[in-house]
């Protein structure tokens, strides 16, 4: 994984949460989207931390990834599930509070996210089971 990040340069890239976004859909034929995703996401927090400890990356910079990274992982995870159960147009909203909704994360904080929907929205508990029936 190291040698990957090195060689292939990706320690000096600053990456947007757009940027995570589009990397992570690259797995979208994967079958197993949450092994995609967890393996993803470690890869990912492993290159912010070495750009934060070799100094390619000040702590803000490194707090500004982690919440890209945090804001991604949570619109691709929003984006399985509406695909699994064939919603073209996603029924809520996921609101990132505290430090996710500052982009501050550090690297031992939670996400702190509200789900909001409208009240008429209809089926939203079908979207907790995994893998939709």
């Amino acid at each position: 994984m190291i040698d990957d990040l090195v060689l292939g340069g990706h320690l000096r890239r600053r990456k947007s949460a757009t940027d995570i976004l589009e990397d992570l859909r690259h797995g979208q034929g994967d079958a197993d989207q949450r092994l995609w995703l967890r393996r993803y996401h470690r890869v990912e927090f492993m290159r912010i931390g070495l750009r934060d400890i070799l100094g390619l990356a000040d702590i803000e910079q490194a707090f500004g990834e982690l919440s890209s990274l945090a804001d991604a992982c949570l619109q691709y995870a929003l984006e399985i599930v509406l695909r699994r159960h064939k919603i073209s147009i996603p029924p809520l909203a996921i609101i990132g509070l505290g430090k996710l909704g500052g982009a501050e994360l550090n690297y031992g904080s939670d996400l702190d996210i509200m789900f909001i929907a409208p009240d008429k929205t209809r089926n939203l508990p079908k979207l907790h089971r995994w893998p939709p029936k």
